[in-house]
């Protein structure tokens, strides 16, 4: 399984990204909903809460609309 963040860097490489849904598929639930560069530069009090998602392991990634991405974790 690939983390979060490799699998960011990989379709950032090739893909044009305005927005970045992270999606939680044990509870169904958007952990992260927002711009991709809204999560590159997170604030110093989301700074752990990033570094956690980067480092959960992606189970399914998708691009709609040519430029909003979706993570499963």
């Amino acid at each position: 399984m690939k983390k979060l963040k490799n699998v960011l860097k990989g379709y950032m490489s090739r893909e044009n990204i305005d927005r970045l849904v992270v999606i939680d598929t044990k509870e169904l639930q958007a952990l992260y909903s927002g711009t991709l560069k809204d999560f590159q530069n997170a604030p110093d009090f989301m700074k752990e809460f990033k570094k956690e998602l980067e480092n959960k392991e992606v189970i399914k990634a998708d691009m709609n609309c040519g430029c909003q991405l979706f993570i499963f974790v």
